[in-house]
């Protein structure tokens, strides 16, 4: 009976530890467990500021970082059911960001394209038009001829010098604007700034830019361009 006594109460002990051992197993689990679920709070909540930053500053450098980090978080988390579900909802905002910006700037680049064709074909136009009066005018029938002058007796006939010869409005060029010494001068291929030195391929090396009336005119050594809004006085 003693020593049956002694085996039950070694089994009783035995018992009694491993319940205590098994405990500590689980409250160990258990508590490893709450330090992974904060660490992925954590890091959610990382990434949900995260993303309220790049929503406020709307950048695509900032989307991009943004979807790589979820990237990385898709690669290296677990397989929580929590972390997963966040996961997917950032991605789904970070498309839905990468949308908004790339119909932004397709609205935007086709905006510069329109405008960029109507002053082209703005430009043209004037260009046409300027080029058309030097030809309309050619067209003009010829007056009567003016009688030669008569001149007095005490009226000398030498020459007294040279008569400088009237420069020639050139074709290809308008001034679209000027100040001071310096005009802004558009043609077929762009606009550009002027002012006396500078060379026009095709309206040779600039002397002046000179107000005619209420129109400004950049005068070369091959003629005059027009002002783009009316021919100078």
């Amino acid at each position: 009976m003693a020593f049956a006594s002694l085996g039950l109460a070694a089994i009783a002990l035995a018992a009694v530890a491993f319940v205590a051992v098994d405990r500590h197993r689980q409250a160990g689990l258990l508590a490893e467990r709450a330090r992974e679920n904060a660490t992925l709070e954590q890091t959610v909540s990382a990434l949900n500021a995260r993303l309220q930053a790049i929503e406020s500053a709307k950048g695509r450098d900032d989307l991009a970082e943004l979807r790589r980090s979820v990237g990385d978080m898709k690669s290296a988390a677990t397989t929580s059911r929590e972390l997963a579900a966040a996961i997917a909802q950032l991605s789904q905002r970070v498309e839905k960001l990468d949308r908004e910006q790339g119909a932004k700037l397709d609205r935007l680049g086709q905006r510069v394209d329109q405008e960029t064709t109507a002053r082209t074909a703005d430009l043209a136009s004037r260009l046409d038009r300027l080029e058309k009066k030097p030809a309309q005018a050619a067209a003009t029938p010829p007056g009567p001829a003016a009688p030669p002058p008569t001149f007095g007796a005490n009226v000398s006939m030498d020459p007294t010098g040279s008569i400088a010869r009237p420069r020639q409005a050139l074709r290809g060029y308008v001034v679209l604007g000027a100040q001071d010494d310096m005009a802004l001068v558009g043609g077929r291929y762009g606009e550009r700034p002027v002012r006396a030195g500078d060379y026009l391929p095709g309206a040779g090396r600039v002397e002046r830019v000179e107000r005619q009336g209420p129109n400004w005119v950049v005068v070369t050594d091959q003629g005059f361009i027009p002002s783009a809004y009316g021919a100078p006085d």
